[in-house]
């Protein structure tokens, strides 16, 4: 079932191989963003235990946020003030792809000391080491193989290092589950809305976002900043929204802009997440209607 993870933490891959040609070859055709190459499986092994503490520190952080679901805009705050401020998340390894065959300490070997790490293990393995990949993966030790005769080999890794990256982050993002209504997990898996969303986060360039239900929207970073906000509404959130703006005796044609979808209200969304500014949402559509008004990408826009 099509998905959009709750949270996608900023993208750090790790590869370890002790044959230095291979790891050349690697960084020309790996994406230069968040990777790292390492010929030593041992400092490796200390480098991954030694950022265990990071890892342990968000997963309490995501896994209490369950208990500010009751608090209005508690779990947003949590998001801005904690983890968003918070460097060690890029300092994790979140995907692990390293060669089996190595002197001394296999790649194997490796993995099997890092078992309680969440980081994701992808192993290159010769012809004949497959018997002991299969074992590896059904011991839980990998999440997956690849044979370094595999055709297209650069690419598969490619791929497998994205695909490995998602887990990671479905992973973390189960913890955030309970944060939500029952109605917005349900949206998040309509696969028109996970298509969408996917293709909006990708042109803003965020390397990382959390998703929140009070209010429901997605908090994320690109590479060069600032904090942005996405406003996740459905018509009848729109409508909702619409009917208080007119009990607090709102201009007719503002409460008509919300209904309409053409303007949402952000004066409570700003209080809700102690944001300084206006600049700090998000105007997909570049137009501002007033202080209080903001025009955010809305789910009930597009026609999935």
């Amino acid at each position: 079932m099509s998905r959009l993870p709750l949270v996608k933490l900023p993208k750090r891959i790790v590869y370890v191989d002790d044959d230095g040609a291979f790891l050349d070859a690697l960084r020309k055709i790996m994406p230069k963003h968040a990777r790292e190459f390492r010929d030593s499986p041992r400092l490796t092994l200390e480098a991954i235990r030694g950022e265990m503490p990071y890892w342990r520190a968000i997963e309490l952080l995501l896994a209490y946020a369950h208990e500010s679901r009751d608090t209005p805009g508690g779990e947003a705050r949590m998001y801005v003030k904690r983890y968003f401020q918070d460097w060690r998340r890029f300092h994790m390894t979140g995907v692990l792809i390293v060669d089996y065959n190595m002197p001394g300490m296999t790649g194997l070997d490796l993995v099997k000391e890092l078992d309680d790490c969440p980081a994701r293990r992808v192993l290159l393995t010769g012809v004949a080491d497959a018997e002991v990949a299969v074992r590896a993966f059904n011991q839980g030790l990998i999440q997956k193989f690849i044979p370094k005769s595999t055709p297209n080999l650069n690419r598969e890794i490619t791929n497998s290092a994205n695909e490995m990256h998602r887990s990671v982050c479905e992973h973390l993002g189960h913890l955030m589950r309970g944060t939500l209504t029952s109605e917005q997990v349900e949206l998040l898996h309509e696969r028109s809305v996970v298509d969408g969303l996917e293709r909006k986060l990708e042109e803003l360039g965020w390397i990382e976002y959390v998703v929140v239900g009070e209010p429901f929207g997605i908090l994320g970073l690109a590479y060069d900043g600032p904090l942005q906000w996405i406003q996740l509404e459905t018509e009848q959130s729109l409508s909702d929204h619409a009917e208080s703006l007119a009990d607090y005796g709102y201009d007719p044609a503002d409460v008509k802009a919300v209904r309409d979808c053409t303007a949402v209200s952000t004066h409570e969304i700003l209080t809700k997440l102690g944001l300084p500014a206006a600049k700090t949402v998000i105007d997909t559509d570049s137009c501002l209607l007033s202080p209080l008004f903001s025009v955010p990408w809305s789910i009930s826009r597009y026609r999935f």
